[in-house]
């Protein structure tokens, strides 16, 4: 298979014209000796980008996650999210050096009829850190004291990115978070993406 180095004038000009809308399938049978994950990397580095409405992952941009909750309990899910809860945008290293990036959303607590609500409500999931002292607890600390910690989180970036749509008109603290990836991440450059990172990180820090 050839290297992306040497895309010919006309693979790039199937790219240019058809990477913004089309499927992973589509773009497969026109570049049938190229990898989605190589056709990815030419195009971006043809500046190409993929056009929001047409992500494939996840749920549609258009649906929802929160619909079907009262004003009441939207009120009260943001009023978590500001005082309980992260958004996050984290990176890893790929396998090809590139940065892979995902979007959570995750709320931490001690009470378990919170953990049961959000599991009820909400597509995401939920797991229990068992009950241990802290770094800084003295051994003379009351093990009856020590609470185990709740745990839920959405990890998938479209689920995610729809409910910070839906529910940063309700937030506070971190709506701002939440806007910023309200367009998400995929149709962005390297570069974009970097910088909203970057600047993710720091509202992190003073919200």
């Amino acid at each position: 298979m050839a290297s992306s180095s040497f895309y010919t004038p006309e693979e790039d000009e199937i790219i240019r014209l058809h990477y913004p809308t089309a499927t992973h399938a589509e773009i497969a049978q026109m570049l049938p000796h190229r990898t989605p994950r190589g056709i990815s990397v030419r195009a971006n580095r043809l500046g190409v980008l993929k056009k929001k409405e047409c992500w494939e992952v996840g749920i549609p941009l258009s649906s929802s996650v929160i619909g079907h909750l009262t004003e009441a309990e939207k009120g009260y899910l943001a009023g978590i999210i500001d005082g309980e809860g992260c958004i996050l945008l984290n990176r890893h290293k790929g396998k090809k050096g590139d940065y892979v990036y995902h979007v959570f959303i995750t709320i931490a607590n001690t009470s378990r009829n919170l953990h049961d609500w959000l599991e009820e409500k909400l597509p995401g999931r939920g797991y229990i850190r068992p009950a241990k002292p802290s770094k800084d607890s003295r051994p003379t600390s009351h093990p009856e004291r020590w609470k185990p910690s709740y745990n839920w989180i959405i990890s998938g970036s479209r689920v995610a990115i729809v409910l910070l749509r839906e529910i940063a008109p309700y937030l506070i603290i971190k709506r701002e978070q939440a806007e910023l990836l309200v367009n998400g991440y995929v149709h962005l450059s390297a570069d974009e993406r970097n910088e909203l990172y970057l600047k993710l990180c720091q509202l992190k820090k003073t919200s």
